[in-house]
């Protein structure tokens, strides 16, 4: 999420950061997982399903394969 959330605004995507609370994922369309290895979508939080959003995850991965890599 680090690599991702400063070239959000760029791509035409809103970010912002708070507290999401069970009761508030209704209103979700979409949720993912965000680590060193790329992104995942998250398909349910405790009995909440959320439907997804293809589009989103699309654009995400393009945003996150298009970052340039550390040398090691």
């Amino acid at each position: 999420m680090q690599l991702l959330e400063p070239r959000l605004p760029g791509s035409g995507l809103p970010a912002g950061r708070g507290p999401v609370r069970l009761a508030d994922l209704p209103s979700f369309t979409a949720a993912l997982v965000a680590n060193s290895r790329g992104i995942a979508p998250v398909g349910r939080i405790g009995t909440t399903t959320l439907p997804g959003c293809p589009a989103l995850m699309r654009t995400l991965s393009e945003i996150y394969e298009s970052i340039p890599r550390d040398p090691i």
